[in-house]
Order: C-alpha cells, then sequence, then structure tokens
C-alpha cells in the first residue's frame, strides 16, 4: 500500500476518492480532513487503555493490546470498506501515519480498491494547513456596511470566473449578533483553520482573490492572524448603496426569522446599543415593525463599520452599487485593478 505525500493525498481527495480517519472519535471531532469518514481502529476507551499499557508495560504488550481491543473491530471495517470500495480508490490517515493507518489499510485492502496512506498522517496535514494559512496575502477585500449584500456579490464574482474566499459560508456565521439565523452550526476552531487552508490550496495566488472585509471574530471562531491582517492590509473596494436599499435587503433577509430569535440578537446587543436604543429596538420588533428596529441596529453597525474602516492600512476606494443594475454594477467591480 502506497505512502503518499499531503500534496498528493489532497489531490486524490479533489479527485472525490472516499477518505477514511482511523483516529478515535475523540480526535475526529477536534479536526479532522474535510470529508472525511471516521472509521476508528481504536475508540476513545480503547485508546486510553493502550496509553496505559504503554506507560504501564511498554510498546510491546501496547501493541498486544492494541490488537485485542481492535481485532473484534476488523469485521465491521471491512464491511463499512466494502461500501466505500466502488470507488476503487480509499484515502487512510491517522495521527502520524503509523501502525493505525497500516493497520487499517491492510484491512482494507481485503476489499480491493487501492488503498493510499497520508505520510506523516493527520500531523502532516495540519503543518500544511498551517503552512498555507500563514502565508502572507494579498487579498482585494470587499467592504461596505452591513445589508449591503458583500456575500451576494461575492458570488456573483465567483459565478463570472473570479476566484474568491467565502469565510462566512466557511465559519457558517455572517459576523454579527444576527449571523447564526439560518445558518448550519459552527465547527471548532481546528477544524475551520482546516477547511480555510483547503480553500486556499484550490486557489491560483498568481491571480486575484476577493474576500469579504471581515472582523477576526466569527462567532465563536477566530480568523487566523496573518489572514486576518492580510484583510486590513490589502486594498479595499467599498460598496456603496443607499440606507433605505439596506434597511430593505434586511428586512428581506431577517424579517422570516421567529421574533424571539431576533429578540436574542437585539439582546446581545444591549450594553452596544445603549438604553434608549435598546428599548426602542425591542418595541419596534414586538410591534413588528421591522424597519424601525433595522435602522436602529444599523445605527450601531454603521458607527462600528466607520471605527473599522480608520484602523485599515490597505488604500480604500469607494464603489456604487446599484441592485437594480447589478450587470453593470459588476463589470464595474471587475475592471477594478
Amino acid at each position: 500500500m502506497p505512502t503518499v505525500s499531503i500534496d498528493k493525498f489532497l489531490a486524490l481527495c479533489e479527485q472525490g476518492f472516499p477518505v477514511v480517519d482511523a483516529r478515535s472519535e475523540g480526535e475526529f471531532e477536534e479536526g479532522h480532513i474535510k470529508g472525511a469518514i471516521n472509521l476508528p481502529l481504536l475508540n476513545n476507551e480503547h485508546r486510553a487503555l493502550v496509553g496505559t499499557a504503554y506507560k504501564v508495560s511498554g510498546r510491546e504488550l501496547a501493541i498486544q493490546k492494541g490488537f485485542e481491543l481492535a481485532g473484534p473491530e476488523f469485521a465491521r471495517i471491512f464491511k463499512e470498506g466494502r461500501k466505500l470500495a466502488k470507488h476503487k480508490k480509499i484515502l487512510v490517515y491517522c495521527w502520524r501515519g503509523g501502525l493505525r493507518s497500516k493497520i487499517l489499510s491492510w484491512v482494507l485492502s481485503f476489499t480491493d480498491a487501492e488503498i493510499y496512506v497520508l505520510e506523516k498522517g493527520y500531523k502532516n496535514y495540519r503543518n500544511r494547513i498551517s503552512e498555507v494559512t500563514d502565508t502572507p496575502y494579498k487579498f482585494l477585500v470587499l467592504g461596505g456596511k452591513t445589508g449591503t449584500g458583500k456575500t451576494e456579490v461575492l458570488h456573483l464574482l465567483k459565478a463570472a470566473g473570479e476566484q474568491i474566499l467565502d469565510i462566512e459560508a466557511i465559519a457558517n456565521h455572517k459576523g454579527s449578533s444576527f449571523g447564526a439565523l439560518g445558518m448550519l452550526p459552527q465547527s471548532n476552531q481546528e477544524h475551520f483553520e482546516n477547511s480555510i487552508g483547503e480553500e486556499l490550496l484550490k486557489l491560483d495566488f498568481k491571480k486575484r482573490i476577493w474576500i469579504e472585509n471581515e472582523s477576526r471574530l466569527i462567532g465563536h471562531l477566530v480568523l487566523p492572524l496573518s489572514i486576518f491582517k492580510a484583510i486590513k492590509e490589502s486594498e479595499l473596494v467599498e460598496l456603496d448603496i443607499p440606507l433605505e436599499t439596506r434597511i430593505a435587503r434586511l428586512e428581506n433577509e431577517y424579517a422570516c426569522f421567529e421574533t424571539n430569535l431576533l429578540e436574542a440578537a437585539i439582546v446581545r446587543l444591549q450594553k452596544r446599543l445603549g438604553g434608549l436604543r435598546y428599548k426602542m429596538a425591542l418595541e419596534a420588533l414586538a410591534e413588528k415593525a421591522h424597519k424601525k428596529w433595522i435602522q436602529l441596529v444599523l445605527e450601531y453597525y454603521d458607527s462600528t463599520y466607520t471605527y473599522g474602516l480608520s484602523k485599515r492600512i490597505g488604500k480604500s476606494i469607494q464603489l456604487t452599487w446599484n441592485w437594480e443594475n447589478t450587470k453593470d454594477s459588476l463589470q464595474q467591480l471587475m475592471n477594478h485593478d
């Protein structure tokens, strides 16, 4: 069974071949290669027992204990492997590319699929992710106040052939107090970093990459420092649209959610809104006066956005965006050099 480099392994992943993680479910939950299936050779409890055996009795008896615990799992692993074998190739990794991936790949080899093992395992993958997320980048940053529709514009750019890095899609959060509404639950920090790194590896760094202007904290996740610095230091194209249009767009996006969810988001902003504005926003929400509470909340977000712009290092230009004529607006944006 061939052992392959991290770049070869990720290239095979991109071709759609199944990826099997041999680590325990606890290790897998902490972070894994995107799309991987967890087929633990040793579960959390078994792994702890083997670790104890190693400390007390040494390597040889720990291996023996591992075989005793893993042996009964071979039938289950083989059964799952048969389902994956239809793809003709199966990719396998463990923590360091050692015993667990060797044993798992041996069991899976009986399915007659070609088995590829990741050299130096998940640790090697994490090093590659750190390498790519720590690289200094020059982005073209898409800016604009809340309600401008930056994410929508980002995807218009992608549809037109431009490269994008959609951090909010990766984070499953739109960045504001309302950002979790309508989104899937967020992952943990390690898996967030993995997902960013894998997206970056797909891009051509000789061509421009568009990214939204983001805060470092997105929900409970933290942008890698190098990515955040690149956003602050790269050129920003600020989309400018009228306040009334922004309010209408936000009403269309959020008024559909249950009142208790919107109220909880406003409550999280209580200190930032101030006593009177907070009270007025809750009253407007109770009356379903959506435009009113949105405008009150935007007063806070607009001032925060303006303050954030003052802290930027990269140069900024302003571009008027017209949602009534997206074709011309998009062309104008893409003509920016």
